[in-house]
C-alpha cells in the first residue's frame, strides 16, 4: 500500500522552481568528452564544446562552419549517416580514431540537427561486463516478488558496476520516493528504507528519465566546458540547443550541491518505466570519479528494461488476484441479500459482511433513511451531518479520504475518533453505506532532514542526509484501490433493491426475465409517462441499440454465452445510464435507453461511451472468436407524435448507424 503523506508549502515551492530549471539546454557539457552538433543535412559543425582542442587539437572557434570530416576525417560518415537514419540505439556507439585517440561517437538527433558525443574509449573496460549482465538478467528472471527482486537487482547490479553505492528507488502515487533495495560498501551510511521528496527528482527531470534512459555524471566535481555556437563564435551560442538525448549534457547546479552533500563524486541512474510511466528508479553512486563505457551503459539499460517489465507483471499478477479475491467476497456478500429482508443487518452481521470486503474499523448503512452502524463509526446525529456536508461538496459516485481533519478540518470535529471515511451513495434518496478507519500512528523515516534547518535556502538540496523521523498523526491507512470496490457493492444493492421493489409492485410482467430490465410494455409505458409529463415531449430523448454480431455468438459459442453477452451488455447499459433514465430490452439484441431532461448532444456523449463499453466486451478471451459491437440510433421528441412514434424514429436512426459500418450512432 501507499503511504499516505501531505506535501508541505516549503516542498509544493521547490517544485514550483525546480520545474523551472532549463535543465533540457544547459548550454555546457560535462568536460570527460566532447560535443559536436552539426546540421543533419549538411554535416556542418553549427555548436561545439570549447574542450574541443583536449580532444581534436584544434581549437573549437577554428572547427565551427567545418564540416565533421575536419574532425573525425571521411571513413566514419557512412556510419554516422547509418545511426541517424536507423533512430536505433543498437546502431551506436561508432568507433572514431582522431589522431592518436579513440573515441565512442554517440549520435542522437535534436531537431534538424545532430548531436554527436565523443568519449574518449576506456583502455580497462571489462570484456567480460556484458556476458555478466545477460547473466544477471536470468538469474533475476526467477523472482517473483517485488522485494525480492528488488534486492537482488541491487546485489546484481552492484557486483556488475563495481559503484560504491547502489540503491533503488520506488515512486509512491504522491510522487515521493523510498529506497528499497540497497547495497552499500563497509563504512557507508545506509538509506534503505528511507524516503526523499519528489523535489530531489522534479517533474522535468521525471520528463528527461522517461525521454532518456539511463543518465551518468562522472564527475560531479569537474567545471563544465561551455557550448560555443555559430552565430557568435566567442561566447556561449545564443540560441540554446536542447541537450535531452546528449550523453555528456551538464549537470544542474542544484544537483551538483546534492551529489557533494551527498559524498558522490559521480553516479549512474537508470529509469525503470512501466506503461509510460516512471515508476522508480536505479542509481549507482561513486565516491570518486568514475567513468562507464557506453555499450556497458546501454547494456545496463536492458537490464534495467527487464527489472521494469517484471516488476509490471508482478504488480499485473497481485492485482488480478487481488481482484478476484475481492468479487468472489462482493458475490458472497451480495447473494446473502437476494432473500433477507433486513439488508443492513445482512450487510454488517451476515456470513460475509462489507467489512470483510473492504477493512476498516467501522461501518455504516443508511437505507430508507434508516441507519445502522457496527464497530468505529459516529453516531447517527454526526453521521448525517458529516454525510449531508460532503455530499455538498463532493461529486461523483463515491468519497474517499485517508484524512479528515487535512482534507475537510472543518469537519474532523463532527467525528474527532474518525480519521479516514469511504462512503458511496445508494440509490437517490441520500441513503449510503460508508466504511471508517481510525487513526494510524507510523513514523516515515527521511532520507535526510526535511525541515529548513537542514537546507541553506528553501531552493537548496539537503545539507545533511541522516535518517530524519517524522510521526504522521491524523491520517488512516490508505483506500488505495477500494474505492472502485465500494462503488461496485453500492451499485449491487442498488440492483437487489430494485428488483425487490419491483417484485413488490407487481411489475413482474414488465420485466424482461434474462435481464432484469424493463421490457417492450414497460419502456411503451414509460414513454407515455414522460410524454405526458413535458410539453410536446421536449427534452426527451431516447437511444436504440441493436448488437452486432450477437447472432455469431449464439452460433459458435452457444445460447448460453449469447445469453451471457446480453446480461452483460444490460448491466453495462444500466451502470452507465444514469438512475433516472429507463434502460430497457425491447427484443433478442435490441436495447432502448429513455432519458429525460437530455439533449441531443448529451446523448450523443452516452452513446459513445457504451460503444467504447461494449467494445471491451469484445477484447474478452471468451468472445474473441466473435466481432461484438453495436449501432446505436439516437433521436429526440421534437418531431415526435408520441412515444411510439419516437420509438420509431430512433429505430430508423439505429438502421442507418448500421448500414454506415456499424459500430457507431446516428441521429
Amino acid at each position: 500500500m501507499g503511504i499516505p503523506l501531505r506535501v508541505s508549502a516549503a516542498e509544493q515551492q521547490r517544485l514550483i522552481e525546480c520545474a523551472r530549471e532549463p535543465i533540457r539546454r544547459p548550454d555546457s557539457v560535462q568536460p570527460h568528452g566532447a560535443l559536436v552538433v552539426v546540421d543533419a543535412a549538411t554535416w556542418q559543425i553549427v555548436s561545439i564544446s570549447d574542450n574541443a582542442v583536449t580532444f581534436f587539437g584544434r581549437e573549437a572557434t577554428d572547427l565551427l562552419g567545418q564540416h565533421i570530416s575536419l574532425v573525425t576525417g571521411v571513413e566514419p560518415l557512412p556510419a554516422f549517416a547509418e545511426v541517424l537514419d536507423s533512430a536505433t540505439i543498437a546502431a551506436n556507439p561508432v568507433r572514431v580514431a582522431v589522431g592518436e585517440q579513440s573515441f565512442d561517437a554517440i549520435l542522437n538527433r535534436s531537431g534538424s540537427t545532430a548531436l554527436i558525443d565523443f568519449e574518449p574509449v576506456l583502455s580497462d573496460v571489462d570484456s567480460q561486463a556484458t556476458a555478466a549482465i545477460f547473466a544477471a538478467m536470468h538469474r533475476l528472471a526467477s523472482f517473483t516478488t517485488a522485494e525480492s527482486l528488488w534486492a537482488a537487482a541491487a546485489r546484481e547490479l552492484h557486483t556488475i558496476t563495481g559503484f560504491d553505492r547502489v540503491m533503488i528507488y520506488h515512486f509512491h502515487p504522491d510522487a515521493h520516493g523510498e529506497v528499497v533495495a540497497e547495497v552499500a560498501a563497509e563504512g557507508m551510511d545506509p538509506y534503505l528504507g528511507l524516503h526523499y521528496p519528489a523535489s530531489d527528482i522534479p517533474s522535468q527531470a521525471r520528463e528527461l528519465y522517461l525521454l532518456k534512459l539511463s543518465r551518468v555524471i562522472a564527475d560531479s566535481r569537474a567545471a563544465p566546458s561551455g557550448l560555443l555556437g555559430l552565430s557568435d563564435p566567442e561566447a556561449v551560442s545564443t540560441v540554446a540547443i536542447d541537450l535531452s538525448r546528449a550523453e555528456l549534457r551538464s549537470v544542474s547546479p542544484h544537483h551538483l550541491e546534492f551529489m557533494w552533500n551527498m559524498g558522490q563524486a559521480s553516479t549512474m541512474s537508470y529509469s525503470l518505466v512501466r506503461d509510460g510511466e516512471l515508476i522508480g528508479m536505479i542509481t549507482c553512486a561513486h565516491r570518486t570519479a568514475r567513468r562507464v563505457s557506453f555499450e556497458v551503459r546501454t547494456s545496463l539499460e536492458v537490464l534495467a528494461n527487464q527489472i521494469a517489465l517484471q516488476l509490471s507483471s508482478i504488480k499485473a499478477l497481485s492485482a488480478m488476484a487481488k481482484q478476484i479475491e475481492l468479487r468472489n467476497v462482493r458475490t458472497r456478500v451480495v447473494s446473502g441479500l437476494v432473500d433477507n429482508p433486513d439488508i443492513s443487518r445482512e450487510l454488517l452481521g451476515g456470513l460475509a459482511t462489507m467489512l470483510d470486503l473492504i477493512p476498516a474499523d467501522g461501518a455504516t448503512v443508511r437505507l430508507g433513511g434508516i441507519v445502522a452502524s457496527v464497530g468505529a463509526a459516529p453516531g447517527e446525529d454526526g453521521q448525517l451531518r458529516l454525510t449531508d456536508a460532503l455530499r455538498a461538496r463532493v461529486s461523483g459516485l463515491a468519497f474517499a479520504s485517508d484524512s479528515l481533519l487535512l482534507d475537510h478540518p472543518d469537519l474532523a470535529p463532527i467525528a474527532p475518533a474518525i480519521a479516514g471515511v469511504l462512503m458511496v451513495p445508494v440509490g437517490v434518496e441520500g441513503d449510503y453505506i460508508a466504511w471508517f478507519r481510525t487513526e494510524k500512528l507510523h513514523s516515515v523515516n527521511w532520507l535526510g532532514d526535511q525541515s529548513a534547518s537542514n537546507r541553506a535556502t528553501v531552493l537548496s538540496p539537503r545539507n545533511s542526509f541522516t535518517s530524519w523521523s517524522r510521526d504522521v498523526t491524523g491520517v488512516s491507512a490508505p483506500w488505495d484501490d477500494f474505492e472502485a470496490e465500494a462503488t461496485e457493492l453500492g451499485r449491487d444493492i442498488e440492483r437487489v433493491l430494485f428488483h425487490r421493489s419491483e417484485s413488490r409492485l407487481a411489475l413482474v410482467a414488465q420485466i424482461d426475465p434474462l435481464t432484469g430490465l424493463a421490457n417492450r410494455r414497460r419502456l411503451l409505458d414509460r414513454l407515455d409517462h414522460a410524454f405526458a409529463g413535458h410539453q410536446r415531449g421536449d427534452d426527451v430523448t431516447v437511444l436504440f441499440l441493436d448488437l452486432d454480431g450477437l447472432k455469431q455468438v449464439n452460433d459458435s459459442l452457444g445460447h448460453d454465452i449469447g445469453d451471457a453477452v446480453l446480461i452483460r451488455v444490460a448491466n453495462q447499459l444500466v451502470s452507465t445510464a444514469r438512475a433516472k433514465d429507463t434502460v430497457a430490452r425491447i427484443g433478442g439484441d435490441e436495447f432502448v435507453i429513455v432519458c429525460e431532461n437530455t439533449s441531443l448532444e448529451q446523448a450523443e456523449v452516452l452513446a459513445q461511451r457504451i460503444l467504447r463499453l461494449i467494445r471491451v466486451t469484445a477484447g474478452d478471451a471468451e468472445y474473441a472468436s466473435v466481432a461484438i459491437t453495436a449501432s446505436i440510433g439516437i433521436a429526440d421528441a421534437a418531431t415526435a407524435a408520441d412515444g411510439p412514434d419516437l420509438l420509431k424514429q430512433a429505430d430508423a436512426a439505429m438502421y442507418r448507424a448500421k448500414l454506415s459500418g456499424r459500430d457507431r450512432s446516428s441521429r
